[in-house]
């Protein structure tokens, strides 16, 4: 079974709830499939770590941020490829994610909105199947795995 690391945004809850339907899709189609939105939990952590270090938010917000980026390359490094979502932006964090897996040589998929300008290098590091409303996504996201 092929791994699909996820990279998308993940700041509001429309991008959760958007990345876990491409999530169950992809799962339905027989990949397995590692949503960060699913682990990154630095506000939580940061606080647990506050609490057992006994040290000031900021340093374990800091720390936390390490802990969760350590557990994206684990899981980045773990995939077969790298499935990149983009719905009304593209986050600066699913750039870093493409890229990184662009350098270790892993197959780099998408889907984005039709006349969404996604940039030169993410075009070339990209292969992207556009998509029109979202009412399609499934047929999309089943075209952009199968090449």
């Amino acid at each position: 079974m092929k791994r699909i690391y996820v990279a998308s945004p993940l700041q509001t809850i429309s991008d959760r709830h958007f990345n876990k339907i491409v999530k169950d899709i992809l799962i339905d189609l027989g990949y397995e499939v590692c949503l960060p939105q699913e682990f990154a939990v630095v506000p939580e952590l940061a606080e647990s770590l506050m609490k057992e270090k006994n040290i000031p938010y900021n340093e374990a917000h800091a720390l936390a941020q390490v802990e969760c980026w350590n557990y994206d390359l684990f899981y980045m490094k773990a995939a077969d490829i790298c499935f990149v979502v983009v719905n009304d932006r593209l986050g600066h964090g699913t750039c870093v994610e493409a890229g990184f897996m662009t350098a270790i040589h892993k197959e780099v998929i998408g889907i984005k909105p039709k006349d969404f300008d996604v940039g030169t290098v993410m075009n070339q590091i990209v292969k992207w199947t556009d998509y029109i409303s979202i009412i399609d996504i499934q047929k999309v996201i089943k075209k952009a795995v199968s090449g």
